[in-house]
Formats: C-alpha cells, sequence, structure tokens
C-alpha cells in the first residue's frame, strides 16, 4: 500500500502544528513499511505491528492536547466538537489495536486507509477551521 505523502496542501501555517502532523505521518509510513515488509515475505513480527501501532497513538494523544490547548488559549468555539473528533479517533484506534492484537498483518489495508483518509480528511476539514480561527485572532492581535 502506498506510504502517506505530506504535501503543502496540508500546513496550517502553525510551524508546531504542521510539525506534529509531520510527525503521525512519518509514524503512519512506520506501519506502512512494516506492511510493505509483510507482503514482501520479511515477517515482521505482530510485537513490531503493536509497537509501531502504540508509538502512533502516543504522537497522536501529544498532539490532540497540544492542538486543544491551542483551541483553548484562542477561544476557538468549535472547541467541545473537535475535543469530540479526537476522542472518536481514538475509540477507533483502540479498535484496530485490539484488531491488530487478534488478527495481525490482516487488518493493514483497513488500519492504513483508514489512517490515511482520516488524517487527510481531519486536517483539510475541522484543523482547518481552527487554524483559521487562530490566525484570524492573532491578526486581530496585531493590529
Amino acid at each position: 500500500m502506498a506510504h502517506f505523502e505530506w504535501s503543502k496542501d496540508l500546513e496550517l501555517e502553525i510551524a508546531e502544528v504542521d510539525n506534529q502532523h509531520k510527525e503521525i505521518v512519518k509514524h503512519i509510513n512506520i506501519i506502512a513499511s512494516l506492511n510493505d515488509d509483510f507482503v514482501s515475505g520479511k515477517n515482521p513480527t505482530v510485537d513490531a505491528l503493536l509497537f509501531a501501532f502504540d508509538k502512533l497513538a502516543d504522537v497522536a494523544r501529544k498532539h490532540f492536547e497540544e492542538e486543544e490547548e491551542l483551541m483553548d488559549i484562542y477561544q476557538f468555539p468549535d472547541m467541545d466538537s473537535h475535543k469530540i473528533i479526537h476522542r472518536n479517533l481514538f475509540a477507533r484506534l483502540s479498535k484496530f489495536r485490539i484488531d491488530a492484537e487478534n488478527e495481525g498483518f490482516a487488518i493493514m489495508i483497513k488500519l492504513l486507509t483508514f489512517l490515511n483518509t482520516w488524517l487527510k480528511g481531519h486536517i483539510m476539514g475541522v484543523d482547518t477551521k481552527y487554524a483559521s480561527h487562530i490566525h484570524k485572532s492573532k491578526h486581530k492581535g496585531a493590529a
């Protein structure tokens, strides 16, 4: 399966957030590389997959916490609904982790499709809304 490719279209022009998104992409691509190894017969272990999955979850959790702090600082009006989106993502990730424990690499196409679709949709959808709010708030503060 193709790896996630970062593009300028995904940048929110908030350096800290863009760097965190790139870190999430890096960890998604580590999981994709494990899948590539599996498909090519290199037989990576399910433990390696779970380790990579846990690292992705840790990076995403930290990012969500920091993103929510930014939304709070800039009083983003849709912060509560954005937090719910984050919680729902973690519920989905938890289910995928259980599935990975039980089914191993059999879940990879579903997992990678979900991660790639979710990240692009999340950044270009809801994240652009809070980024726009932050940019407007900074502009007002500078005026």
